[in-house]
């Protein structure tokens, strides 16, 4: 598929790795710090950052949820070269009294909520008292009418989102109609062009920048998006 014409580039990219990834606890609004290993996978992106901006000069807007894995993982990629803006429509889906638990654990103890939660069919269902699936899809969807639809105005663009794993697969199922669970890693890549006259296209999806590939997946003009 080739995409011709103006076109808006959002740009997702995930936090880097905290302690509370590596020990696989559930963080949602919880502001937990990156660790030595999100702080590299941090600057992993600094060459993908530099990237994006050399190519194509086009306006970039940076957007980031205002928890600080989130917010320090934008710093380091960017290098300071950009201003970031801080929305708390971006930050993880809360967690309530879930929130700090051990995921293995939490399956054993509550192994009947976890399944109707994390199968995330029931979007009204709210086992913990934080947000239900329903209230944050709405959450997103607000985002993106409000912060990325008014730039679908005939101009190139591209607009980054720092931001975290259950953020971006919320988003990807909005501006996709999908009802999927599109698991990113820590400091991934997600890239979906949008254009008023053609379907959202996924172009790009978890893309590790620790991978020796050079980033080619940016190289195609603004003008011409191919799907490969």
């Amino acid at each position: 598929m080739v995409y011709n014409g103006p076109m808006l580039s959002l740009i997702l990219i995930r936090h880097g790795e905290t302690a509370w990834n590596a020990e696989r606890r559930i963080q949602g609004h919880t502001d937990v710090p990156l660790n030595a290993a999100g702080e590299a996978q941090a600057r992993s992106l600094v060459p993908a950052c530099r990237v994006l901006r050399q190519i194509e000069p086009i306006p970039i807007l940076v957007l980031s949820s205002p928890l600080q894995r989130a917010c320090r993982t934008a710093e380091i990629a960017l290098e300071g070269s950009l201003p970031i803006q801080t929305d708390a429509r971006l930050m993880e889906i809360e967690y309530g009294t879930w929130s700090g638990a051990h995921i293995p654990t939490l399956w054993q103890e509550q192994p009947q909520e976890c399944e109707r939660w994390f199968a995330r069919e029931e979007r009204e269902y709210c086992p913990h008292g934080g947000e239900s699936w329903h209230q944050f899809r709405q959450r997103a969807l607000a985002f993106h009418q409000s912060a990325v639809l008014p730039h679908l105005n005939g101009n190139d663009m591209r607009i980054l989102v720092f931001s975290h794993g259950g953020w971006i697969s919320e988003t990807i199922n909005i501006l996709l109609q999908s009802a999927a669970v599109y698991a990113t890693a820590n400091a991934s890549i997600t890239e979906i062009l949008l254009n008023p006259a053609t379907p959202p296209m996924l172009k790009v999806f978890n893309f590790g920048c620790s991978n020796d590939d050079r980033f080619q997946w940016m190289k195609p003009s603004t003008n011409e998006f191919s799907k490969s």
